[in-house]
């Protein structure tokens, strides 16, 4: 018996000797992230987790692969080279084809991607790179949607192979290049380099960025190292953005010296719009946000319609699935109601019966209506994203127009004193027609400049109960007589006594002066404009014929229709009539800026504006605003 004890001892201490090196070596999970570029802060939060012991404490090893230029993280994580990958929008066609990617989370609310073009003047649009040379990597698919959105074709450009250099684009091999924002205007800057930077943002497409990604297998096989991989990296991201400078030190001691710490901290500073790390919690994304993607997508033939994210978007806390549970218990209520219902005919009568079918019928008719709703939010939050996009369109509109105007407007005044020193010295009569022509052409350059000056200022608005028929009345005294000479009749018809509106009179007086003035120049010669106002409450089919989410069912507005019985304008001009520098007039008649001033003024009071052709003839532009709230508590 003392042997027996002697060898189960000796066998134990074997047994914990061989089991010590085994549970050190499977302590923690080896797994491998792959990134979509070379170490850069760009990656900050992932490096913050690793070397601060977050992806440790989960029982992780992480290892990060930066990427080679023209590398495709999706196809090194699909391939299982790598568990875990950084990735673009694109993730969305990546799944459409087939491949089973799942989103984790999001690390850019707005993309960083971008196109930067050398600056050959300040007015130029992105419709200035037809015909240019670009450079686009294999993966830009944001980037073609952004070009296709505009109307601009990929045979309309000559696609260049992506060198990654910016040196490129100063020495001029190129016209443009694919970029991301965070980075290289560094360089750019550096160089005293002239360029303008065009955003998808500005058509509306507004994608996320530098999303985490694994694959199906990953999350079926081991679910619980992709939640620990997930909120590990997330912790990493919160502490890299609150400790810039530490996390720049820790990228070049470890990581790359690739690049200058003056250069991480450009990046750091630049991601900062790009995360809103202080308004949304780094990590989230709104299944409502993917679908807007793919719908853009789809506008563009990228997607199929009604794509489904089923599979797609990762819940970390996903909700215990007790089917089985309800279905039981439905089974069993069914048959507890069958047999009670039967009871219940026998002993009662079709009156007890016929008011339990009207309570349901009456819940029935609830749940319709909470569905309703529903769906009506969802439309509006899609038209939401619509109206900040135009907002960021005008915000960037009134930094050029600022811009512009400070460059003209000096020289411009020189040319006018040295007109009229010209004029002093020259007595002859064909000498002064010159003259006169030269100031003319001064006089609509100055006019252009002031506006730039309109759309730049962004002066606060002063506002004040005010009767808009007044404000019209104003309008019509100022301009009365540049519609006369063109032997135009301006017909009222209003509504009396009308609501007030909280407004800035004089800014308003501003629009309805373009507006008329405009309804004048598209008729020409002999015609009528029409003014309507009235005050309405607001139905369903007024809202879709304005396409504005502003308003909502059954809110009281006053409303101004101006109609002219001109020629109206092309149905493909429709979407183009409040952009800057925009006009159907002939070269010398108008500067394009009148409507988008117009707009902006109408914006910032809360209301909207829409022009639209009329099925009788001529144009006709709608302006909506909200009653003024002390008015409504008087009546």
């Amino acid at each position: 018996m003392k042997q027996f004890f002697q060898w189960l001892t000796t066998f134990a201490c074997l047994l914990g000797g061989l089991s010590l090196p085994v549970s050190s070596a499977y302590a923690l999970d080896a797994v491998t992230l792959q990134l979509k570029w070379t170490h850069a802060f760009q990656f900050a939060g992932y490096y913050a987790a690793k070397e601060l012991g977050y992806y440790r404490e989960a029982g992780l090893d992480v290892r990060i692969d930066e990427a080679l230029p023209g590398g495709d993280p999706v196809k090194i994580v699909l391939e299982g080279k790598a568990e875990f990958g950084v990735g673009t929008s694109a993730l969305l066609l990546e799944r459409n084809a087939g491949k089973p990617v799942v989103a984790l989370a999001v690390i850019f609310q707005h993309s960083p991607y971008v196109l930067i073009a050398r600056q050959q003047n300040a007015a130029q649009t992105i419709h200035d790179i037809i015909g240019m040379r670009v450079m686009l990597e294999p993966q830009a698919d944001e980037l073609q949607a952004y070009l296709k959105q505009e109307g601009i074709s990929l045979n309309r450009i000559t696609r260049l192979e992506h060198s990654y250099d910016p040196q490129d684009l100063i020495d001029g091999k190129t016209d443009a290049i694919a970029a991301y924002v965070t980075n290289q205007p560094y360089y750019l800057n550096r160089a005293n380099f002239a360029y303008q930077v065009y955003t998808p943002r500005s058509s509306g497409i507004d994608f996320y960025g530098d999303n985490l990604f694994t694959t199906e297998q990953e999350l079926r096989v081991h679910p619980e190292r992709v939640k620990a991989f997930r909120a590990a990296s997330l912790r990493g991201w919160q502490y890299a953005m609150e400790h810039p400078e530490e996390i720049i030190d820790l990228i070049l001691a470890k990581y790359s010296q690739r690049h200058t710490r003056d250069y991480y901290l450009f990046e750091a500073k630049q991601m900062i719009p790009l995360l809103h790390p202080e308004l949304v919690e780094i990590g989230y994304m709104h299944p409502g946000r993917w679908l807007h993607m793919a719908e853009t997508y789809a506008d563009i033939g990228m997607l199929p319609r009604n794509f489904s994210l089923k599979g797609f978007l990762y819940d970390p806390n996903p909700k215990l699935d007790l089917t089985w549970l309800y279905r039981s218990l439905a089974a069993a209520l069914l048959l507890i109601g069958v047999i009670g219902a039967v009871a219940l005919y026998i002993a009662r009568n079709n009156r007890r019966l016929a008011h339990s079918l009207a309570e349901r019928k009456r819940a029935g008719e609830v749940l319709q209506q909470k569905h309703e709703k529903l769906l009506e939010t969802e439309r509006e939050l899609l038209k939401a994203y619509e109206l900040l996009a135009e907002v960021d369109r005008l915000e960037s509109a009134g930094r050029l127009a600022a811009g512009v105007a400070h460059e003209v407007k000096n020289p411009l005044t020189i040319i006018r004193l040295g007109v009229d020193y010209l004029s002093e010295q020259f007595s002859q009569e064909s000498n002064k027609e010159v003259l006169d022509d030269v100031r003319g052409a001064i006089d609509r350059a100055d006019n252009v400049i002031k506006d730039l000056l309109d759309i730049s200022r962004q002066q606060p608005l002063v506002r004040r109960p005010i009767n808009i028929n007044q404000v019209i009345d104003n309008a019509i005294r100022l301009i009365k007589h540049k519609i006369e000479r063109r032997n135009i009749a301006i017909v009222r018809s209003r509504n009396d006594p009308m609501p007030l509106i909280y407004a800035d009179p004089d800014r308003l007086v501003q629009v309805f002066i373009n507006l008329l003035s405009n309804a004048a120049q598209a008729i020409g010669q002999d015609g009528n404009i029409e003014i309507v106002t009235r005050s309405i409450c607001l139905s369903e089919r007024d809202l879709e014929l304005s396409g504005m989410s502003m308003f909502r069912v059954g809110e009281q507005v006053v409303a101004v229709e101006i109609r002219d019985n001109g020629p109206g304008f092309p149905t493909e001009y429709e979407k183009k009539l409040f952009e800057p520098f925009f006009t159907t007039k002939p070269m010398g008649e108008g500067s394009g800026l009148g409507l988008a001033v117009s707009r902006g003024i109408v914006i910032m009071h809360g209301g909207s504006i829409s022009i639209s052709n009329r099925p009788e003839g001529g144009a006709s532009a709608l302006l909506m605003f909200r009653v003024y709230r002390e008015h409504l508590k008087n009546e």
